[in-house]
């Protein structure tokens, strides 16, 4: 089985000109934004659970 890419386009409308941008990722480079992505969702977690702890203290 192959690796997948995924391809997305965009068309915006930022200050009155429309903007077309292709954004390609890789299940790789996919891998690695998500391992990210759950590294800080942890942080964030251990964040709120401190904040949290000191409001019930």
């Amino acid at each position: 089985m192959g690796k997948w890419r995924l391809i997305i386009k965009l068309t915006s409308l930022r200050a009155a000109a429309i903007q077309q941008t292709t954004l390609e990722i890789g299940e790789d480079e996919a891998a690695l934004f998500l391992a990210r992505l759950r590294h800080a969702r942890q942080r964030l977690d251990g964040q709120i659970r401190g904040m949290l702890a000191s409001f019930r203290a």
